[in-house]
């Protein structure tokens, strides 16, 4: 699946989370960014093995990486407006024709 995350700091190609067949683990690769990719705090250098609730930033996003549908979705969003997390509106409205809406 991909898709775009509209953030002045976060490359083109910026990050990958990847299924290991073999182990069934995600894994997060940065595609050599100029801003990089943050796993927990720490930046990643090499392919990474994601764990449940791992908190993945790039540029000026942050992104919680849950194994399962999270029933604690409320709580983790109230915790990340508290550390100063707000949401970045990145789905863009087309009308019927799909033109760009103001």
């Amino acid at each position: 699946c991909t898709f775009q995350i509209l953030d002045p700091r976060i490359s083109r190609r910026h990050l990958q989370i990847k299924l290991e067949e073999s182990s069934g683990r995600h894994h997060a690769l940065d595609f050599e960014s100029s801003n990089g990719v943050f796993v927990n705090g720490r930046r990643i250098e090499s392919e990474t093995v994601l764990e449940d609730s791992d908190i993945i930033q790039l540029g000026d996003t942050t992104l919680v990486y849950h194994v399962t549908d999270s029933a604690n979705a409320q709580r983790t969003w109230d915790l990340l407006r508290r550390q100063g997390q707000g949401i970045v509106q990145t789905q863009l409205r087309t009308d019927v024709h799909g033109k760009m809406e103001d």
